[in-house]
């Protein structure tokens, strides 16, 4: 709701309440980094995420997935072709492929991309 400008009270105590501020020594999601699969990172009951390691050229079949895409890349550039349309994305840029994209072919000399869907 619009507080129109006027202050309101903040719950910084139930906040720090909700905080783990456990340390893990094991923090970080092991993956494996196979060339041209989608190596499963995250798969939730919200959203799934996969890491691609892209080696010269990759066909992606969306047909069966009722979902948007979300490509992030991380490392490197490489070209999404769909159609007749070519998009560059580089290092740290994103795109978004709606859910009517079934296909697309990522070429890359060599680059590092998360691959995001519901």
């Amino acid at each position: 709701m619009l507080q129109r400008g006027k202050e309101r009270e903040l719950h910084n105590d139930q906040a720090l309440d909700a905080i783990d501020f456990t340390y893990h020594s094991e923090f970080k999601t092991s993956y494996e980094t196979k060339a041209n699969t989608a190596n499963k990172l995250v798969h939730s009951p919200y959203f799934k995420t996969n890491f691609i390691k892209v080696e010269n050229e990759l066909e992606k079949d969306y047909s069966n997935l009722d979902s948007f895409v979300i490509y992030m890349c991380v490392s490197g550039s490489l070209e999404i072709s769909h159609a007749d349309d070519t998009y560059a994305l580089n290092t740290g840029e994103t795109i978004l492929l709606p859910a009517t994209v079934n296909a697309v072919k990522i070429t890359a000399s060599q680059a590092d991309l998360l691959e995001i869907y519901l």
